[in-house]
């Protein structure tokens, strides 16, 4: 059949085609179908991890996008109470000193210099030492 023209009356769609089909011994119909069908579930598993990695990257992103909507509405609450929020080494040092410990009593120097006020931390009123 192969090469061979398909034929048929003359107005037929089909008349000036040919046949491409060989024959293929040992060939059964069952291997063809089981292949399409394997060939399926692989494209449908590739598929199915493309989306899974696309979700992955969508949900790391929408987490950082919430991140710096966080850090953007802590800087906005920080210059409304008249802070400025500078990225530089000034910033850094602070954070550092705030995690180091400090004295448990302010020294003599401290105590004439800095005077009780309403602002003043309220276990400092209450822990302060009194000059009577």
């Amino acid at each position: 059949l192969n090469n061979r023209p398909i034929g048929g009356k003359k107005r037929d769609k089909y008349h000036d085609d040919i046949w491409n089909i060989k024959y293929l011994r040992g060939f059964v119909w069952n291997d063809l179908s089981e292949h399409m069908a394997y060939e399926r579930r692989i494209r449908s598993q590739r598929v199915a991890a493309e989306v899974s990695q696309a979700r992955r990257e969508k949900d790391v992103y929408l987490e950082q996008v919430e991140k710096a909507k966080g850090k953007e509405h802590a800087e906005e609450r920080r210059r409304k109470k008249g802070r400025v929020d500078k990225e530089s080494e000034e910033d850094i040092q602070q954070r550092k000193s705030r995690l180091q410990q400090r004295p448990a009593f302010p020294s003599e120097d401290q105590k004439d210099n800095s005077a009780v006020g309403v602002g003043d931390d309220v276990l400092g009123l209450v822990f302060a030492r009194r000059n009577n």
